[in-house]
Formats: structure tokens, C-alpha cells, sequence
């Protein structure tokens, strides 16, 4: 009976460990791809705006 719930502790913590490494990923590359965006519409901007002048 204790090595079952030992298993069944393994086992969840391993479940909560991928939906970190998930989580982590997925926010990573969202905020990844937000500052890219960002970096190309700022330049983008500056380039219109330098251009006028």
C-alpha cells in the first residue's frame, strides 16, 4: 500500500513538473514573438517617421 501512494506522489509531481515546463515554454515563446513585434513596429515607425523629415 505505501509504495502505491510513493507512486502515485511520483506520479503527480511529474505531471505538475511538465505543466511548469509547458507553461514556461509557451510563455517564453509568446513573449519572444511580443518583442519581436514590437521591435519591428517601433523600427518600422522610426523609419517612417525619420523618412518624412
Amino acid at each position: 500500500m505505501n509504495k502505491k501512494i510513493k507512486d502515485n506522489e511520483q506520479y503527480c509531481s511529474d505531471i505538475e513538473w511538465v505543466i511548469g515546463y509547458i507553461i514556461g515554454k509557451t510563455v517564453s515563446f509568446t513573449v519572444n514573438i511580443c518583442i519581436h513585434i514590437v521591435n519591428h513596429t517601433v523600427n518600422g515607425v522610426k523609419r517612417e517617421f525619420f523618412n518624412k523629415k
